[in-house]
């Protein structure tokens, strides 16, 4: 399985307004209670505005719930605080299982989780944060170890055997160009050299590819058969150095499944809410013809970040294709509706609220003025291939 490509969400402190909850699955009793609960007089708390991410991570304090009528409410939330004695968290049966077949890690000294891709009971990544600086852990069935160890061992990256979690494991220290005039340096920007060193600023400047050395980016991979015998986990990171890493993975610890889904931001979508959650998405979307909702469905567990990129993606997908298709078959009428379409994603709610998460709409939003700018698919508004929207939007 290929890298996750990680640019995912921050939630905000108390993302539950009284408007949100009424939205979860309830009935009877349990929504009326619910109802009375939301319509107390005491003032629900101001959420903080999201962080923008892309690189940088922030902590975000996990929402631990308590179940009124079936409904989960973070117990911050006025809605938990009129409930004494409530029942610690529940978790539905799918989510439980996918969190009992893997290594349930978390991270001390501060790291919270940040971000959670979509994920299943074979595949998944989430990301630690605290401060500025992140941690990601993954996980992929047992019988990829080994092919996962030639990769990351791929182009001289240097291994060696570590104690972690109380198991044996391999790190790994990928090699970096070298920070020193006349390569590139860690931070990706040309340090320049001279041909006579006395010369001014600028002049006779001579630019040197830099030669790979061991970095301060390191993995290290657990092998299968931890918590539940769960399959192979790989934890990485570049904290700026050795030292740092080595202290965060020596604080790492496995937790039983219901601290483990406790830590999780509250902008967590669980398989049981996907739907729902899904379907208010596409609510406000102009919906391309032949997209197929029932696969949307389909899904572990993952942010509300990740939900929303893959159901945009595929309403883009489809409308890009169509464009494609009618400008090749000279149908005037099919391409106009598709860049109609299109020319509308800027005002898309989901992804108005996901912009200052990442760069997926951003994504979207170029292929969109290069149909409508340019009559061309390319991101640069130039003439391409007429597939790279598929391998920059995930379509299928």
């Amino acid at each position: 399985m290929n890298d996750h490509e990680l640019d995912r969400l921050i939630a905000q402190a108390d993302p539950f307004g009284a408007d949100q909850v009424r939205r979860l699955p309830a009935s009877g009793a349990g929504a009326e209670l619910l109802e009375e609960i939301l319509t107390t007089t005491e003032p629900t708390p101001t959420a903080r505005r999201r962080r923008p991410i892309l690189i940088a991570g922030v902590a975000a304090a996990a929402v631990a719930a308590v179940t009124i009528g079936g409904v989960l409410i973070p117990e911050d939330h006025p809605a938990a605080s009129v409930v004494p004695g409530a029942p610690a968290p529940a978790y539905a049966a799918e989510v439980r299982a996918i969190a009992e077949a893997n290594s349930r890690i978390l991270l001390g000294d501060g790291w919270k989780i940040v971000r959670v891709s979509d994920f299943s009971k074979k595949y998944g990544e989430m990301t630690f944060g605290k401060g500025k600086q992140e941690v990601s852990i993954a996980w992929y069935p047992a019988n990829e170890h080994a092919s996962l160890l030639a990769d990351r061992a791929r182009g001289g990256n240097k291994v060696r055997q570590v104690e972690a979690l109380g198991r044996k494991a391999t790190r790994i220290q990928y090699l970096g160009p070298e920070n020193k005039p006349g390569g590139t340096g860690m931070n990706g920007k040309q340090v320049p050299t001279y041909a006579n060193p006395t010369a001014p600023a600028g002049k006779n400047l001579v630019e040197k590819p830099g030669k790979l050395v061991p970095s301060t980016d390191f993995a290290t991979i657990l092998p299968p058969g931890g918590a539940g015998g769960a399959g192979v986990a790989e934890i990485r990171a570049d904290l700026g150095s050795e030292r740092a890493y080595m202290d965060m993975l020596g604080k790492a610890r496995t937790v039983d499944v219901t601290t483990w889904l406790d830590a999780m931001p509250p902008t967590v979508v669980r398989p049981e809410a996907r739907r729902q959650v899904i379907d208010e998405i596409l609510a406000g979307l102009p919906l391309p013809a032949g997209l197929d909702k029932q696969k949307l469905y389909q899904g572990g567990v993952a942010d509300r970040y990740q939900v929303g990129a893959k159901v945009t993606g595929a309403v883009a997908c489809g409308w890009i294709g169509q464009w494609a298709q009618a400008k090749k078959n000279g149908d005037a009428a099919k391409k106009a509706e598709a860049a109609k379409a299109l020319a509308g994603s800027r005002s898309w709610k989901i992804l108005i609220e996901m912009n200052s998460q990442g760069d997926f709409p951003e994504t979207i939003w170029e292929f969109a003025d290069s149909i409508t700018k340019h009559d061309v698919i390319d991101r640069e508004g130039k003439p391409g291939r007429q597939d790279e929207y598929k391998e920059g939007l995930g379509c299928d």
